[in-house]
């Protein structure tokens, strides 16, 4: 606790500071510049999409550019209490009393019918054709079988639908049909399409995609010249790392388990990427 005689607990007055800047203009003449402010330390903050999933005690919230009721949720029960929660600035009751929006009430309705297919399942109560593997074709079946104007018992009203206010059956959308993607043989087709991989001993990150350098048809004597020489370059280090191995196999057969210290060998792996980010 904090008290200042005539303040109330925890309230501390902070007085503004002058600072003085000497300025030297490009014409030598000098200005001063003086300027006042409060020594305040801003405080670290994060987002209502940042804080979800936290809890804390005492909680002070900024709903001044919240656009929407979920945000305001977000922020307001991050707190323990009530008595912890601290509003900064205004707030508009709107977003909580409002409604929620088309899309929301949607999803709400899916989840009721779920539960519904799930009470049914749960006492055998649900009949063979309703066999969907996915929520789109589950929730049709469903309500082609009820009928589109059954509601569940028990639901809210504000998201009821009738004949009147209808709640329209989404259209059938197909699975996309699942398949095995060898990357080897795809890698094996680009390089025989006029595509030359580069080699060198960076270490790609784990679920990074290789980068392939692609010799495309030169426009200019320049483009060409340009593509020679990476052609160039690319030939003579596959060359090299075919020379360090015979190398290697030679200290073998001698008897040395371990290369000379003068000759330096880097490590290639033809899995590896070609050095620099993926847009360069």
């Amino acid at each position: 606790m904090v008290k200042f005689n005539g303040l109330p607990e925890n309230v501390v007055p902070i007085a503004k500071m002058s600072q003085t800047i000497e300025c030297t203009m490009k014409s030598d003449q000098i200005r001063m510049v003086e300027r006042e402010q409060c020594c305040v330390l801003p405080n670290f903050s994060m987002t209502d999409y940042g804080s979800q999933g936290k809890t804390r005690p005492f909680n002070p919230v900024d709903l001044q550019h919240s656009n929407s009721h979920q945000s305001y949720y977000t922020c307001l029960s991050r707190c323990a209490s009530a008595k912890g929660t601290l509003i900064i600035q205004s707030l508009q009751p709107s977003m909580i009393t409002g409604g929620c929006s088309g899309w929301l009430r949607q999803e709400f309705r899916d989840l009721e019918i779920l539960d519904e297919i799930t009470r049914l399942a749960f006492h055998s109560q649900l009949v063979p054709e309703i066999n969907g593997h996915c929520r789109n074709t589950l929730i049709r079946q469903f309500r082609m079988w009820k009928g589109l104007n059954y509601v569940p018992e028990n639901l809210h009203p504000t998201i009821k639908w009738s004949a009147q206010c209808p709640n329209h059956i989404e259209a059938d959308v197909q699975d996309i049909p699942w398949q095995i993607v060898n990357r080897k043989e795809n890698l094996n087709s680009n390089l025989n399409n006029s595509t030359i991989k580069a080699s060198n001993s960076f270490t790609a990150a784990k679920g990074s995609v290789p980068l392939l350098y692609k010799i495309n048809t030169p426009t200019s004597t320049k483009h060409k010249a340009d593509d020679q020489n990476e052609l160039h370059a690319i030939k003579k280090l596959k060359t090299f790392h075919i020379s360090s191995i015979d190398a290697i196999k030679r200290k073998n057969e001698n008897g040395s388990d371990r290369p000379n210290k003068k000759q330096k060998l880097t490590n290639f792996d033809e899995d590896d990427t070609p050095p620099g980010t993926q847009w360069d």
